[in-house]
């Protein structure tokens, strides 16, 4: 597993180094004050599409052949892509967490951070447990039209953020904090032990 891991981060810095300058712009972008903490969600949600990004650039290479001749079980090229995928989207999220903390105690800010950090966790990873199943369920022939599915989640997610989402969930965390967001959390995990399942289980047919 560790040989994948190292041969999805060089695809990154390879293949998808401009998405990961995207990301960093938008989080800059969510980090400065009066510019919209909703930036770096959307800098999260368009991190989560290099799950089903990364599924068709093995299937394109050929690399998706290649592997069944090698002891690697389905169980395993699977779960890296779950792990490369959450390990991305949670380092962005940490900095930006680290940064906006700093920030709002230089400008000696109020405004709540915990609320766009709570979005930024949940949001990918809704993505990516409907992206890497679909994805490797209809292969890269059909790649366009998943595709053109996800960018339409995408684009509804992001209106929803663009349209005061993040305040939104600020006025549900203030409720009950702590019952919400733990709520929230177990219902992205289970959703994401799901989706892994469902995604083993469909390599694992096409075999």
């Amino acid at each position: 597993m560790r040989g994948l891991l190292y041969k999805d981060r060089i695809l990154m810095l390879r293949q998808f180094r401009y998405l990961l300058l995207m990301d960093a712009l938008f989080l800059v972008m969510g980090v400065m004050p009066g510019k919209g903490s909703y930036w770096a969600v959307y800098a999260e949600l368009m991190l989560s599409t290099f799950a089903g990004a990364r599924i068709r650039a093995d299937e394109a290479s050929g690399w998706n052949r290649y592997s069944r001749l090698l002891p690697l079980s389905g169980k395993t090229v699977v779960t890296t892509y779950y792990i490369t995928t959450y390990v991305t989207t949670l380092l962005s999220t940490a900095l930006y967490t680290v940064a906006a903390l700093i920030v709002r105690y230089a400008v000696r800010g109020t405004y709540p951070v915990f609320p766009t950090v709570l979005l930024m966790v949940i949001v990918p990873s809704l993505m990516a447990v409907i992206s890497i199943p679909l994805t490797l369920r209809f292969g890269s022939l059909k790649a366009p039209i998943v595709q053109m599915i996800l960018i339409a989640l995408m684009v509804a997610v992001g209106v929803t953020i663009l349209g005061e989402g993040t305040n939104m969930a600020i006025q549900i965390l203030e409720v009950n904090t702590a019952l919400t967001a733990t709520v929230a959390l177990v219902v992205t995990a289970v959703t994401a032990v799901v989706s892994w399942f469902i995604s083993i289980r469909v390599y694992e047919r096409r075999e």
